[in-house]
């Protein structure tokens, strides 16, 4: 889970942005190590009906769109090839200005119909980024139809994946976002996603600058911040046995 990848970064500026220079050395790392990007698309036909994977499977996120993902990160994916999805809310997105969301521009539709082109996957937000957790259910609702609705409506397909904003929700958002039509919903608790878990509670781990490629890579092998050393015999039992087309539930 990525949200703003700048150009360069000041001393001052929020640890959660990623500069440019580390992203291409992690997308490097993702590369050599032989890593491949899939949608949420794919990750759900795999965790309802078993559709296959490639090995090493992985999905890159952002959060709120902001203009970087189009203007740093986005030719930076097409050096290695990579796929993402972008989580936008729609109501923050304008047909020719940039937006400032959180003291930055977000991008607006025009680019990202160009991004969808190229391979770039769009999904759900919400419309205006609320916390779910304090609205009424009828406001949940609205934010998540007119979200959709307006998704549906500019890329032409169905909108069937969202992150929920903040990372924010509970049992009760949990179960609106499924009767609202979504087929997955993404929150921000760290860990790793495997077949029968819950795919309104799907896990992500956020990555920062300071995660050079080689931390980098263990966040992404075990889906924890700093990954303690019992958990490397388990990853390589479960890469063994995925080898072998065997799957275990408690791993």
């Amino acid at each position: 889970m990525y949200h703003m990848i700048k150009s360069s970064l000041e001393e001052h500026e929020e640890r959660v942005h990623v500069s440019g220079d580390v992203f291409d050395q992690q997308l490097k790392a993702l590369s050599r190590k032989g890593y491949k990007t899939i949608d949420f698309q794919q990750l759900y036909n795999s965790f309802s009906n078993g559709m296959s994977l490639p090995d090493r499977p992985v999905i890159i996120t952002f959060d709120d769109g902001y203009l970087d993902n189009y203007e740093v990160a986005f030719p930076i994916l097409r050096k290695y090839g990579f796929e993402a999805t972008i989580f936008i809310s729609t109501d923050c997105i304008s047909n020719s200005e940039h937006i400032v969301f959180n003291r930055h521009p977000l991008m607006n539709w025009e680019e990202i119909r160009e991004m969808d082109e190229k391979g770039i996957t769009f999904s759900s937000h919400t419309a205006t980024h609320p916390h779910l957790t304090k609205l009424t259910d009828e406001e949940i609702n609205n934010e998540l139809a007119r979200s959709k609705e307006k998704m549906e409506s500019f890329f032409g397909q169905d909108c069937n994946f969202i992150a929920y904003p903040y990372g924010d929700y509970d049992l009760r958002v949990r179960n609106l976002t499924e009767k609202a039509g979504y087929l997955a919903a993404c929150s921000v608790s760290i860990g790793l996603n495997r077949p029968g878990d819950d795919l309104f509670a799907l896990k992500r781990i956020s990555i920062i600058d300071l995660d050079h490629p080689s931390k980098f890579l263990r966040k992404v092998a075990f889906g924890y911040w700093d990954p303690p050393w019992s958990l490397v015999p388990k990853y390589y039992l479960r890469r063994m046995l995925d080898k072998l087309g065997l799957h275990r539930n408690d791993r």
